[in-house]
């Protein structure tokens, strides 16, 4: 009986043994798959502020191109605007120049006329001239 119990003893000594084995081999895997969770939690959040902090740069990027594009906007209104006053001021001296073409054209024309009239003033005397001598 004592042997039995001797033999029976060294079974459950044997199959505790295999227990804290199997039990150790599953405390290193559960180790093993915690520091993997760990590592995949952090990576997830440095993934995270990752994206956080791009979403940032986007933002400031994207208020940076509304800001230009307002200053461009603004520009192209401005320079429109400078663009109608050059039109202005050109047809205003086109019509100047145009006007002083027609004034001295009407100059030249009234030249003209006071040459001729002179021309005939100067004949008329010649011939007053030419004829009171012939008189006398």
């Amino acid at each position: 009986q004592q042997a039995a119990h001797k033999n029976h003893g060294s079974e459950d000594v044997s199959v505790l043994k295999r227990t804290v084995e199997q039990l150790a081999q599953q405390n290193e895997s559960l180790a093993g798959n915690v520091s993997n969770a760990g590592k995949l939690v952090e990576e997830r959040r440095s993934l995270r502020k990752t994206g956080d902090d791009m979403l940032e740069v986007e933002q400031a990027l994207e208020v940076s191109l509304v800001e230009e594009l307002q200053a461009l906007e603004e520009r192209e209104q401005q320079l429109e605007a400078v663009a109608q006053q050059l039109c202005k001021v050109r047809e205003e001296l086109r019509h100047k120049h145009q006007a002083r073409r027609a004034e001295v054209a009407r100059l030249e024309i009234r030249l003209q006329m006071l040459n001729a009239s002179v021309d005939r003033g100067i004949e008329a005397t010649k011939q007053e001239q030419g004829s009171g001598p012939l008189e006398q």
